[in-house]
């Protein structure tokens, strides 16, 4: 989901045209040296940046980002920032060569993701609204940039969850600053998600709408993106898992449904045209035809079916007229036509099939009024000519 998303790359572009982003922050004002807690982060931050990021950082800068509030009888209490560090596979592929107090070693080290937590504890909980800050640089400026908050009650994550993104500036269009908008909204309960989730784009616009439980979409979820061809889809889900995907055509009609895994189909698809109807019908293993399919004319009555093995058409072909009645049968061999097995006219009159036998021979086809169209040549399965009729 959105929400979960690291929107690092953007944040890169308006921090190379903006050193700094302070101005706009809600971030506490530090405290004092002597109310800071007894916290040294030199050990554990640097530790992770040197194992997962293959990265250290000066002295001086393990400092400027040690956890910093007051406590009061061994509680923290008032406004804290906290600080951490990980890898960030989005963030620029090479060191910054500008931030001189960042050492690398020869190994690729990609690039670390900085992240500022800041609220109020009471009486050594969190409560209120805690703000999320990252930063792509790891040496003064950090240029912090909002991207979340959430509402805390008794330590415990409860209210509205919000995600900013940003849009980096365009010359162009006359946007000389990156803009910050709302790109996720989600409710928490005890620090799980719970009820509805949205996501929108950077005019506001709804992309995404559904329900949360214990922290895993159930039921329909929504989706709505104008660059999709038939500009939304759904999909459904039980407990985390996702059991449909429904695609619509632009008048709102279903055009396609079914399981996808990772974007390939798997078990029964179906599309259908604007008219609703069922026009064609196929099994996937996990975006691999593998098992019947079957087609049909813009009325929804049978044009033809198949079965298909890993991939390949094999086994008995029928094509049917538009009245139903079996147009013909020929066996098929890793999608090749293999062996004619019988042919009919519209009202069930046996017809001339033509001497396809092994993958070598001809193949007669008719139209709908019993009327003889092409005669097909094969050799070993492959199509060597097309006599029209």
């Amino acid at each position: 989901m959105l929400y979960d998303r690291v929107f690092a790359v953007a944040f890169a572009l308006l921090l190379l045209a903006s050193p700094a982003l302070s101005q706009g922050e809600r971030t506490p004002a530090p405290a004092s040296a002597a109310g800071r807690a007894a916290v040294d982060v030199r050990d554990s931050l640097a530790q992770t940046l040197l194992a997962q990021a293959y990265g250290t950082l000066h002295p001086d800068i393990m400092t400027l980002l040690a956890d910093s509030g007051a406590t009061q009888a061994q509680q923290k209490t008032g406004q804290w920032n906290h600080y951490h560090g990980q890898p960030c596979a989005t963030c620029p592929a090479a060191p910054l060569h500008y931030d001189s107090l960042v050492k690398w070693n020869t190994q690729d080290p990609g690039s670390v993701l900085l992240t500022k937590e800041a609220g109020a504890y009471q009486q050594g909980k969190r409560e209120g609204i805690w703000y999320t800050y990252e930063s792509y640089r790891v040496s003064p400026p950090f240029g912090w940039s909002l991207t979340g908050e959430v509402t805390y009650r008794n330590d415990k994550q409860n209210g509205w969850q919000l995600i900013y993104s940003y849009i980096p500036p365009d010359t162009t269009l006359g946007h000389f600053t990156p803009r910050r908008y709302i790109s996720g909204k989600r409710y928490l309960e005890n620090g799980i998600a719970q009820g509805p989730v949205f996501e929108f784009n950077e005019w506001g616009d709804t992309l995404v709408t559904g329900q949360l439980a214990n922290g895993r979409e159930q039921g329909l979820f929504h989706y709505r993106y104008d660059t999709m061809a038939t500009g939304r889809f759904d999909r459904v889900y039980e407990r985390g898992r996702q059991v449909e995907t429904i695609y619509y055509h632009r008048n709102g009609t279903v055009a396609s449904r079914g399981l996808l895994i990772d974007h390939n189909p798997h078990g029964i698809y179906r599309s259908y045209n604007e008219g609703g109807i069922l026009i064609l019908e196929q099994t996937y293993k996990v975006g691999v035809l593998d098992g019947p399919s079957h087609y049909f004319y813009e009325d929804g009555n049978r044009m033809m079916t198949e079965t298909f093995v890993n991939g390949r058409s094999n086994g008995r072909r029928i094509r049917y007229h538009r009245n139903g009645q079996i147009a013909g049968e020929v066996m098929i061999q890793d999608d090749k036509p293999w062996t004619a097995l019988s042919c009919f006219d519209p009202q069930g009159k046996e017809k001339k099939k033509g001497t396809l036998r092994n993958g070598t021979g001809s193949l007669k086809l008719y139209n709908d009024a019993g009327q003889l169209i092409a005669i097909e040549y094969y050799q070993d399965g492959d199509l060597l000519e097309t006599e029209q009729r």
